[in-house]
């Protein structure tokens, strides 16, 4: 677990060179890309180990690449449907992928595009046969087991609220602790309102490998 101790001001440089990641295996995120481009926002495409977003710093901004994939992943969902396939006939796989990002230590963040959230999941207003108790429980299940930060989102907004994951320095700590904005993070969801609150204690920032 490698640490890095940055200035405020150097902290400031660090992130806006920061490079969206976007796992080569995610699908149907052609309006998060096509936005990425428009705002002229800096991502790259590879595999991750798990999720389907994270971010870095690169080199020629921190002297070597800093990733933080084993810290901080956002998990998207196209839809009500899919994470209800997720949730049933794909369980197993869904439930592997928390687990080992949970024992690397990394919060994941579930954003589902479906702006009516729960409300649409208690009205089964859905397409599959997944009921709405049993929907309901299993994400409670997720949210309690894995600690995983649960947010819905309307999809034309996806791309919008995750560009800037702001790493803001510990003083007292003399090192990098990472911090998510309330309001925003790395440019392309507007979901992860509450991890400002949750992240109080000093991040483990890794270099990848």
């Amino acid at each position: 677990m490698k640490q890095y101790k940055f200035s405020v001001e150097e902290i400031k440089k660090l992130t806006k060179s920061m490079v969206i990641l976007v796992d080569s295996r995610e699908k149907k995120n052609t309006h998060i890309l096509d936005y990425f481009r428009k705002q002229k926002i800096a991502y790259q495409v590879e595999k991750l180990e798990y999720g389907d977003y994270s971010f870095m710093i690169p080199a020629a901004a921190a002297g070597e690449d800093i990733y933080f994939h084993r810290d901080c992943v956002v998990e998207r969902k196209a839809s009500l449907e899919e994470l209800s396939g997720n949730l049933t006939g794909e369980r197993e796989r869904f439930e592997k992928e928390f687990l080992k990002a949970g024992n690397d230590g990394c919060k994941v963040y579930l954003m589902i595009e479906a702006p009516g959230g729960y409300s649409d999941i208690i009205g089964h207003k859905y397409r599959t046969e997944f009921m709405p108790a049993a929907y309901m429980a299993s994400l409670k299940t997720f949210e309690h087991r894995f600690d995983a930060n649960i947010q819905f989102i309307s999809p034309e907004y996806a791309a919008i609220t995750y560009r800037s994951l702001r790493l803001q320095s510990n003083l007292k700590a003399k090192r990098i602790i990472l911090f998510v904005d309330a309001r925003a993070i790395m440019h392309i969801y507007g979901i992860l309102y509450q991890i400002h609150r949750e992240l109080n204690s000093p991040a483990s920032i890794h270099t990848k490998g």
